[in-house]
């Protein structure tokens, strides 16, 4: 599956769109394989669970290349599942932290029951800040292949009810 070179807006302007945003994920993929996510701008989004681009439960090698987040709630890109991931050349901003979420530009955990890992994070650049208003720098120790990645990049990796993927 090939989800490429969209626009996605999540917004609350009630003004300019018929209806609010009322979204936990702006692109989710679940029980699938062979996932491409390339070359999309995404934007918006206010669930404190929720994230820009995510693998579900039962996806497997996914490829989440070139895509810009902006302000897409608590996440940009979580990897929440599966085997065989790439998380490379990505832009993430989120100036907009949500209150009681994470707030975090990637995440890499195991929330499903199916198997994880290996996941490669390489070239991306992303900053995103805490509710309290302050810059997450945090490389988390997990199991990934980090290289080139900007001073900004954000990773968390969070032992509290999450169980980490396989190192590669």
């Amino acid at each position: 599956m090939t989800v490429q070179n969209n626009y996605a807006l999540s917004s609350l302007d009630t003004t300019k769109y018929l209806f609010p945003e009322n979204q936990e994920d702006s692109i989710n993929f679940g029980f699938t394989n062979g996932i491409i996510a390339s070359g999309n701008y995404v934007t918006g989004g206010h669930s404190n669970s929720g994230c820009g681009i995510i693998t579900d439960d039962g996806a497997n090698s996914a490829q989440f290349r070139l895509n810009v987040l902006v302000d897409t709630g608590q996440c940009g890109i979580g990897i929440a599942d599966g085997t065989n991931q790439v998380v490379d050349g990505n832009k993430i901003l989120n100036t907009t932290p949500v209150s009681g979420g994470g707030n975090t530009a990637i995440y890499v955990a195991l929330y499903g029951s199916t198997p994880c890992g290996p996941v490669q994070v390489s070239n991306n650049i992303a900053s995103a800040l805490r509710h309290t208003d302050r810059l997450l720098l945090r490389l988390a120790l997990a199991r990934l292949t980090f290289s080139r990645m900007s001073l900004a990049f954000a990773v968390q990796i969070k032992g509290l009810g999450w169980r980490l993927c396989p190192w590669i």
